[in-house]
């Protein structure tokens, strides 16, 4: 015990060894890893809440727009059918014909504009928590590459053991 030096009736500290250095920074890395992950999952469901309410209105709108129209449509198409029978000489079936072209052709273009408008959204709903897990993604590379430099950088020094 000559080789420990006593200060105030303690030991003095002992070097942290390698294998306990390893645990303690794995630990650490972990307890890193499940604290982004964790905030990774608040920001995500911030963003969709964020999206759900700003999209209530519109989606109400839609529908009550939606349901007007679909109860105004039939009685629109029919009086086309008698009004086309009435003021030229077909007969009622090809006015019906013409009628329901007429409301096939505003079908598919209402339908067009709602598949667009669909496709095309005003901005990426989670461009946050994207942003966010990129650069977690490049932290915990930077520092999976930190340790292994830092690893390759100790093994080319000898090993100090401690005397027992």
């Amino acid at each position: 015990m000559s080789d420990q030096t006593t200060m105030n009736g303690a030991e003095a500290p002992v070097e942290e060894t390698a294998a306990h250095a390893v645990a303690r920074n794995t630990g650490e890395f972990l307890h890193d890893l499940v604290t982004l992950g964790e905030l990774q999952v608040q920001l995500l469901c911030i963003e969709g809440q964020e999206r759900l309410q700003s999209l209530l209105w519109p989606t109400i709108t839609l529908v009550a727009g939606l349901a007007v129209g679909g109860a105004t449509l039939p009685v629109a198409l029919i009086a086309l059918a008698l009004t086309l029978t009435e003021v030229t000489s077909l007969s009622p079936a090809q006015s019906a014909a013409i009628a329901a072209g007429t409301g096939l052709l505003i079908a598919v273009l209402v339908g067009s504009l709602g598949w667009w408008s669909l496709k095309s959204p005003r901005g990426n709903a989670f461009e946050r928590s994207g942003k966010e897990w990129r650069q977690n993604l490049r932290w915990i590379k930077d520092a999976l590459q930190k340790s292994v430099r830092d690893r390759s950088q100790h093994s080319h020094r000898p090993m100090i053991y401690p005397h027992n």
